[in-house]
């Protein structure tokens, strides 16, 4: 099993990102020397750090929103800054100082469509947000230094002097492999046929889930993944995969399933989960000793983490824990609301441990 703390390989990204950054701060410095202030209004950099990290953040999600909305997709989950708005969650508003993103966006298809487009579009959408934005800050901060303002023009130059990160946000989501997971890369693999196929399949699967078909209930076919279509689609459309041979009762494929997701690197929670109750089933006891670790790293609302946990604690026969438990456990997929058909393939199995 993979680190759970991911690391990403940026190779020759790294130094550049690092060089873009040093020169947006000197050029901070330059603005805070140049306009001749008390140095007390060098404060002002302090905010007009968060005022262009946050900005940058929120018109590139807003434009995955927008851009999602536009082309068929319904947004369940938008996370900007410390604010997520969850539309299935427990709580649907939360304010949380820790996040793991900047932002994120979850949507689902409502209608039946070309998704890899739709898809397309929506991706488009987050660097439409990005230029837009670049655009109106960059655009304050030279008529500023221009003095344009007039006298509030230094000022406003210092509240501004860290706009040219929003550029060089710009420019990270843009250049396709700059970062293998951001948008420009995405819309370049869309233009192979394999990913484009991915895209469908995925959607297809997740519309069919969301109406409340389980795994067993779509059809086979949509389940096919090529070898050489990008992680962000190849282990989900597995995943959902290995869940449909599990519901099935066939062994044999969701054993082939789960030696190509070891093969994979990656390090996802939710994958390791569905492996583990693989291997609890199996009675793979090397496996599980290996395995086990995640169950301290999911999220504890996770079915995968319940139902998984659940059958751990069955294996190590503490009766008492799965009778207590398990109730629990199934109330929380009847709960569920995001994805029913998934809460309904968790339901059935955790009602046999």
């Amino acid at each position: 099993m993979k680190d759970m703390e991911t690391t990403k390989n940026f190779k020759w990204q790294l130094p550049i990102s690092i060089f873009m950054l040093i020169l947006t701060v000197l050029g901070m410095g330059a603005i805070a020397y140049f306009t001749k202030l008390h140095p007390l209004y060098a404060l002002l950099l302090i905010p007009s750090v968060f005022l262009t990290v946050q900005l940058t953040a929120l018109f590139h999600e807003f434009g995955h929103y927008l851009g999602a909305v536009a082309n068929g997709f319904e947004v369940y989950y938008f996370s900007f800054s410390c604010f997520t708005v969850d539309k299935f969650g427990k709580k649907k508003f939360i304010v949380s100082l820790f996040g793991e993103h900047l932002g994120e966006i979850r949507f689902y298809p409502k209608t039946e469509r070309d998704y890899a487009e739709s898809y397309a579009k929506s991706l488009k959408g987050g660097l439409w947000g990005n230029f837009l934005v670049a655009t109106v800050l960059n655009a304050f901060l030279v008529l500023a230094l221009f003095g344009v303002f007039g006298e509030a023009s230094p000022i406003i130059s210092l509240i501004f002097s860290f706009a040219p990160y929003s550029i060089y946000a710009l420019l990270i989501n843009l250049i396709p492999w700059f970062h293998p997971e951001n948008d420009g890369s995405a819309l370049f693999r869309l233009k192979s046929e394999n990913e484009r196929q991915s895209v469908e399949n995925l959607f297809s699967i997740q519309k069919a889930l969301f109406e409340g078909k389980t795994y067993a209930d779509i059809p086979k076919g949509y389940f096919a993944t090529a070898g050489n279509v990008s992680q962000n689609f190849k282990l989900p459309i597995l995943t959902y995969a290995l869940r449909r041979a599990i519901e099935l009762g066939d062994e044999t494929t969701a054993t082939a399933i789960t030696g190509v997701l070891e093969g994979e690197d990656f390090a996802d929670n939710e994958i390791y989960c569905e492996m583990l109750y693989k291997f609890i089933i199996d009675g793979n006891t090397a496996k599980i000793d290996e395995y086990k670790e995640v169950l301290s790293f999911c999220e504890e609302d996770s079915l995968a983490y319940l139902r998984a946990n659940l059958a751990y604690m069955k294996y190590l026969g503490d009766e008492d824990y799965v009778l207590i438990a398990k109730p629990t456990a199934i109330k929380s997929c009847e709960r569920h609301k995001a994805c029913v058909g998934d809460a309904i393939y968790n339901k059935k199995l955790i009602e046999k441990i």
